[in-house]
């Protein structure tokens, strides 16, 4: 479990990643706001995922990788791409991957990041970022994970090859995002994390998305249902959530 604690004007906030069971969770905060709760209340937010149990030893892990995923990391072997994993990045590393990835939300039409907005996640070094680079240094694709020790969460996972017309280099980072994802699992289980997040799925009729999810769902893994959602621990905190209309229990 994950804790960041903030204030607002005279409040006291918290929010709280990955939490078995909100009911036993003591604070003093006014508000907590709970991510991915295993435990569900009334009034939440589900939110989809899928997991990959990385306890299994690799041998098992590959197995249950799709054969198409299977055959593109054993293709990528032959690219000579550099893998790069940041366990302590700093404010100016995350300005980097910052630049790259709103790149890529501009062509994909989704919000840009403010940096500002991840500076507790960077104090806390509970932020991760890893990167493929070709045999001349250049990213090929970015991913971020918020983590706890115990779970990896992908947060962003980004490229640019929209901007290219090269059929070829289209390929080379199509297999680079998958031997990223891949070296991400077994790094995080080398740190003897247990669970590897995919961050979310879908699971609708929108083509895109639905594109998206087989392609996370390729990796094996079980899909999950948790919950998030507001909880005022405080006669001002149910206030002030009454005010601003957030759900709360």
């Amino acid at each position: 479990m994950l804790v960041l604690k903030k204030r607002k004007l005279f409040l006291k906030l918290e929010e709280v990643y990955y939490a078995q069971d909100h009911a036993t969770y003591k604070t003093n905060a006014d508000i907590v706001l709970f991510y991915q709760c295993v435990k569900s209340q009334e009034v939440c937010h589900n939110k989809n995922t899928l997991h990959i149990d990385l306890s299994k030893d690799e041998e098992a892990l590959f197995s249950d990788l799709h054969e198409h995923t299977r055959r593109e990391l054993m293709r990528a072997r032959n690219d000579s791409n550099k893998y790069i994993f940041n366990e302590n990045p700093t404010m100016e590393q995350f300005i980097e991957f910052c630049d790259f990835y709103n790149v890529f939300a501009s062509t994909k039409g989704i919000t840009s990041i403010d940096p500002v907005s991840y500076k507790l996640l960077l104090e806390n070094n509970s932020f991760i970022i890893t990167k493929m680079l070709d045999n001349e240094d250049k990213v090929l694709c970015y991913h971020t994970y918020i983590v706890d020790g115990h779970r990896a969460r992908t947060q962003h996972s980004c490229s640019q090859f929209r901007n290219s017309e090269d059929k070829n280099y289209r390929a080379l980072v199509g297999r680079a995002n998958r031997e990223l994802h891949w070296k991400d699992m077994m790094t995080f289980k080398e740190k003897e994390f247990s669970i590897y997040d995919f961050g979310g799925l879908a699971l609708n009729d929108d083509p895109v998305m639905k594109n998206i999810d087989k392609f996370k769902m390729s990796f094996g893994g079980k899909i999950v249902t948790e919950y998030e959602f507001y909880q005022p621990r405080s006669f001002l905190g149910k206030l002030m959530l009454k005010i601003t209309k957030k759900d709360v229990s």
